[in-house]
């Protein structure tokens, strides 16, 4: 039998506001972090170290429609998480359909930020994501068309919170 790491104690008080969502999020090719801060408690308390003249470069996704899924697979080497972060782009204009065709099979880690301003870190730690996209020109006038994405991998442990 595996026992976890840390004590097992009852459920956290739900907190008073609480809404579903994501606001947005930022993305960054894995070969352009250079170190990981250390885990603690599930949250990142310091920066990734990116390399020289790297930043964060942002994502879009049509307003709701943005998600972040973790779901927790039993393995016979323990548990993992399918972490996929999923949107959805309008359009198909050609610069749109050269970013995503760059982006295609690109790994990265991305943070994903919720209505109260907290960010999770996904794709982190020798884990990182892999970008996916499927184009849908719609079958009616009234459909829209344009790339629906995801974003995912497994990882070992559950996407921290990322305070920095």
């Amino acid at each position: 039998m595996v026992f976890p790491l840390f004590m097992i104690s009852s459920f956290p008080p739900k907190k008073l506001y609480n809404p579903g969502g994501l606001l947005g999020f930022k993305f960054i090719p894995f070969n352009q972090v250079v170190s990981y801060p250390e885990i603690v408690d599930s949250v990142i308390n310091k920066q990734l170290a990116l390399t020289y003249g790297s930043s964060w470069l942002t994502g879009y996704s049509t307003a709701q429609t943005l998600n972040f899924d973790e779901e927790c697979i039993q393995t016979e080497n323990g548990p993992t998480y399918l972490q996929t972060i999923s949107g959805y782009v309008p359009g198909d204009r050609p610069e749109l359909i050269a970013l995503l065709q760059a982006l295609e099979g690109i790994e990265m880690v991305v943070q994903v930020m919720d209505p109260r301003g907290q960010n999770r870190l996904v794709g982190s730690h020798g884990y990182p994501l892999v970008f996916k996209a499927v184009y849908k020109s719609g079958t009616n006038r009234p459909d829209a068309r344009g790339f629906s994405y995801t974003i995912s991998n497994t990882s070992i442990f559950r996407a921290p919170v990322y305070k920095t």
